[in-house]
């Protein structure tokens, strides 16, 4: 699968990765049952809240690793697309601020070619592309919802 416009459907908030597709509307049950096999990682946050670190997915020449956030009512709220060159997991040896800015700068030229100029605010949430430094990674992150509930964040 290569990167292209049909990975993002912006009038509905449809995301689709390989075989994982995904929407606003995802409970946490449903995800489980149908992509158990593809979880690498389950991690649980403070009040209830889940996410799902994703195998990384192969697309053309690249790698595109997901993680995907349930809100404490178990429903789908957020997702995390980084993208790497080789099919792991990046490590805190490779990092450097560098890296991080070209990874968002690469991100970005991926959301211009997936979805043209920004701003990507829809009905059904956003989509953002982030600079994490403390987090160590850059990626683009996609809100599902009312986007007033959150804290715009950074680029």
């Amino acid at each position: 699968m290569d990167l292209e416009k049909g990975m993002i459907d912006i009038e509905k908030g449809i995301i689709n990765i390989g075989n994982i597709v995904l929407h606003n509307n995802v409970k946490l049950e449903e995800f489980i049952s149908l992509y158990s096999k593809d979880i690498e990682q389950e991690c649980r946050g403070g009040e209830g809240f889940l996410n799902y670190l994703i195998k990384p997915i192969k697309c053309k020449n690249k790698y595109v690793i997901v993680r995907v956030y349930f809100d404490q009512n178990h429903l789908l709220y957020m997702l995390q697309l980084a993208f790497s060159e080789k099919c792991e997991f990046p490590k805190w040896s490779e990092y450097s601020d560098q890296k991080l800015l070209n990874d968002k700068k690469d991100n970005d030229k991926i959301l211009l070619k997936l979805i043209g100029k920004p701003p990507y605010e829809y009905e059904w949430g956003g989509i953002y592309s982030m600079c994490d430094r403390r987090g160590g990674s850059s990626h683009i992150t996609i809100i599902f919802g009312n986007l007033g509930l959150f804290e715009k964040p950074f680029s």
